[in-house]
Parts: C-alpha cells; structure tokens; sequence
C-alpha cells in the first residue's frame, strides 16, 4: 500500500478493493486520516484516489446501489483525531472520483460490526457502549433506527455479509473481555 494504515474500512466495487480512513502512526503517537487507496488485483497496482471529507479511523462501509443507477461507497461512523467519535456519513463515486456529504447517523460511534445487505449499510454495536442496529438508505438519503438492537454489545467484531445476513463475530465488551460469540442479524 502506498499508507502504511491500521483500522481501516475496505470496499470492493467493480473488482477494484478501496482501502478508507484508518489511523497511521504507533499506537503511542498516532493520527486518523481520510486516505482512499484502490488496489486493483488484475494488475498488481495501487492508485490514490481522493480522500474523504473527514479524516477517520474504524469506520463503517460498504457498496449501495446498481448497475443501473451506478454504486456507491457509503463509509458512516468513525472516530476523529482529538479523541472524538463521528456520525458523519460520507458517499464515494469511483467513477467521478468525488466525495458527497450524506444523512448523518443519529448515534455516533466507532468499531462497529457492519455491511451491506441489498439495498441498506448495517451498523451494529460500537463504542461507546452502543447496542442499537441501524441501517443507512442511500436513495432516500436516510437512517432507519426502529430496528432490533445486538443481543450482547461488542466492539471491534469481525463483520461479514453472508446469504443476505450480517455476521458480528467476535469483538470485546466495555470491560475488556473478548468475545468468543457470533450474533447475527437478518434484516
């Protein structure tokens, strides 16, 4: 990678991986980044592409829309330098290139289990102590909060979209304890 980056969001759109956000640094003396860099397997090549409106690390992504519409990458929640955490909700068109600014998410938070699921990004869990489950809609530029919250609240989970449901493996609790556990949500 041209960014040596820990904590990011990845996004696969068109046979092309884009990496986002992330922390670089140490662990002692670190800082967010808004990076985008797309990694193209056919040709063993990196590109930078341009960054997010935000610098963020441990975001939520993934891929809305359609072929006929056109994709884009959705990339909500993270957290900010300083210390804080976002709700900002950022979309991506590879094919211009460009960023837009989308609906916020109503409940900030960082190190969620999430994905795509057809036409919605799942948001699960998070820090700080967040058990709700919501998803974001890009054609109607909104977020659906009514939706049934995480069993046992986890950050930092593994998240994979399986046979249209959202796996939340693993992670830890607000305590520190590390979860063997997978929760998953069928929209």
């Amino acid at each position: 990678m041209p960014t040596a980056t820990w904590s990011t969001a990845a996004v696969v759109e068109n046979d092309i991986i884009y990496v986002i956000g992330g922390t670089v640094g140490t662990a002692s003396n670190y800082s967010y980044v808004a990076n985008v860099e797309s990694y193209n397997p056919a040709t063993n090549t990196w590109t930078e592409e341009t960054p997010m409106l935000v610098s963020k690390s441990q975001p939520a992504a993934g891929l809305l829309g359609t072929a006929q519409t056109g994709f884009t990458i959705v990339v909500a929640d993270g957290g900010l330098n300083g210390g804080l955490i976002t709700g900002d909700t950022e979309g991506y068109d590879a094919t211009t290139n460009t960023w837009s600014e989308l609906a916020a998410d109503p409940t900030a938070r960082v190190a969620t289990c999430f994905g795509s699921i057809g036409q919605e990004l799942y948001d699960v869990g998070g820090y700080p102590g967040v058990i709700l489950t919501e998803s974001y809609t890009l054609s109607t530029n909104e977020w659906n909060t009514n939706l049934t919250p995480i069993p046992q609240f986890t950050m930092f989970p593994g998240s994979a979209v399986y046979g249209g449901k959202l796996y939340c493996i693993g992670g830890e609790t607000a305590g520190g304890t590390v979860l063997n556990t997978v929760q998953i949500y069928q929209p």
